[in-house]
């Protein structure tokens, strides 16, 4: 269950980085945040469906999730922000909100119509 553990999820789902073409970049050379991206996985079993995504942390707490290139869309993937078990929750259909504004301690996830 997604809300089991605290999480930041760009794409909760089986991505494998061992298929031979994919990198993962930290950096965290940039002032006031951290940043990962996710250049190129492949989905698991290395079936050709090629994902790129960023995370990026900022020092205020804000986050920002970015794509550029995501293939694998059938699988049952989530995107979200997770603080832990028995927080307050918040479905939002992001095909039509991109930016989130949420409380402190509040667990964002994809509403069921997404």
């Amino acid at each position: 269950e997604f809300q089991a553990i605290p999480r930041i999820s760009a794409f909760f789902d089986d991505l494998d980085t061992r298929c031979g073409v994919s990198t993962v970049y930290h950096n965290t050379n940039l002032p006031g945040r951290y940043v990962v991206t996710y250049d190129r996985v492949q989905h698991y079993s290395c079936n050709g469906q090629f994902n790129t995504m960023q995370i990026q942390l900022f020092q205020d707490g804000k986050i920002v999730i970015a794509y550029n290139g995501i293939t694998t869309l059938n699988s049952g993937s989530i995107t979200g922000i997770n603080p832990g078990p028995n927080t307050p929750s918040l479905a939002v259909d992001f095909s039509t909100q991109v930016n989130i504004n949420a409380s402190p301690n509040t667990a964002i996830f994809p509403s069921a119509d997404w």
